[in-house]
């Protein structure tokens, strides 16, 4: 499904732009201000979670973990 040298977040904001549809649309939020961070993303309308709360230094990973679930679900 995905190229190594590209990151999920990459392939999803491509493939919407390759369906012509507006690109996703990306949320941090944290655990009420603590140091706990996860991501959602909105597609075509569509809100995704990411699976996990992270640590403020690795809020990167709720991107890239979001972004894997919405190509999972989506057919773009």
């Amino acid at each position: 499904m995905q190229n190594d040298s590209r990151t999920f977040l990459i392939t999803v904001i491509e493939r919407c732009q390759e369906a012509h549809i507006n690109p996703p649309f990306f949320e941090i939020m944290s655990d009420r201000g603590r140091t706990a961070w996860s991501s959602t993303v909105t597609v075509q309308g569509l809100k995704f979670s990411a699976r996990y709360w992270y640590d403020g230094h690795y809020v990167y990973n709720a991107v890239e973990d979001v972004a894997e679930l919405a190509l999972k679900q989506l057919s773009i």
